[in-house]
């Protein structure tokens, strides 16, 4: 009878030619985080729709027999993910969020028009309008990212421009506050463990249950296997740092940021998301692998920010 390998086995196998792929995407991975931003108009969404843009890239790759080039092809991945989502389940948007972003000028506002996309445009709309105005793609271009015909975009962009061209902006901008749920004491007791530097008071607050979301880098399941590994591992590089931990609400987001105390200022070390239930935490989100989101934390919130430790490709 053949032997069946287990899944922690292929994953074992899997893993060099993740890192593979992660170093050949990597020249292209800001300019996809960045478009995952403009589309979805929030950094958190952003983050998501880019790893599961990788995940599904990188699992696409044994169906593919040809030649293609890597920047559309994720993109392309990235814009039929977010058309697919948006129709599949009612989107919560957490309101209008400032981007400090940079577009070339044409014969109307692009940066007025990113801003009300999610809110204003069909998300099949929404991705070409991008595409062409943000990214200089070509229509055909677009055409074939999105399974399309050519004429068929220049309709789309048409369609758009009148529609943002006679949109009143400073009258009908949306709104929307976004309802935040969170258990002020259970932030508050993982502060004060993190100030003490100790893991064991950390894993006292997860659920028997919890997992871990350590973006770009791997899952953890079980409050036992993150003690073992996160945690441990979290007090080894913390053991002789002089770490600080905040809350903060972020673009909608109630998070907790981590930094070091340093000679030059404080260092952003990670951004903590916290989800929870009756009274402990049942997922823990992290984002120190993900340089684009650390790099945005760092700005908003003025801390120093070391490149060399957040390259998610080394891990």
């Amino acid at each position: 009878m053949e032997d069946v390998k287990q899944p922690v086995e292929i994953g074992e196998q899997a893993r060099k030619l993740e890192m593979d792929f992660k170093k050949s995407v990597e020249p292209y991975r800001s300019d996809l985080w960045r478009y995952c931003y403009y589309i979805t108009g929030s950094p958190w969404d952003a983050e998501d729709l880019v790893q599961d843009t990788l995940l599904k890239a990188f699992a696409n790759l044994t169906k593919i027999y040809q030649a293609v080039n890597t920047k559309a092809y994720l993109l392309r991945i990235a814009s039929n993910s977010w058309i697919d989502m948006k129709r599949k389940a009612k989107i919560h948007l957490d309101g209008l969020y400032d981007k400090d972003l940079e577009f070339q000028e044409n014969d109307f506002n692009v940066m007025e028009a990113i801003e009300g996309l999610v809110y204003l445009l069909p998300p099949r709309q929404a991705v070409t309008f991008v595409l062409i105005e943000a990214f200089q793609y070509k229509a055909g271009e677009v055409a074939e990212m999105i399974g399309t015909t050519e004429g068929s975009v220049y309709t789309i962009l048409h369609r758009v421009r009148k529609k943002l061209g006679s949109f009143n902006w400073e009258n009908n901008k949306k709104q929307i506050t976004a309802k935040l749920d969170v258990d002020k004491g259970l932030i508050n007791d993982f502060i004060d463990a993190f100030h003490r530097k100790d893991p064991d008071a950390l894993a006292g607050l997860l659920a028997e249950h919890a997992s871990t979301d350590i973006k770009h880098a791997g899952h953890e399941f079980g409050r036992s296997e993150i003690k073992k590994n996160s945690l441990s591992d979290w007090m080894e590089i913390v053991r002789y740092q002089d770490v600080d931990a905040r809350f903060y609400i972020l673009w909608g987001r109630p998070v907790v940021v981590e930094t070091e105390r340093t000679a030059s200022g404080p260092s952003l070390s990670n951004i903590h998301y916290l989800e929870t239930e009756e009274g402990s935490i049942v997922r823990w989100t992290y984002y120190c692998f993900s340089w684009d989101m650390m790099k945005l934390v760092a700005n908003e919130l003025n801390l120093h920010l070391e490149q060399k430790k957040y390259m998610y490709n080394i891990h």
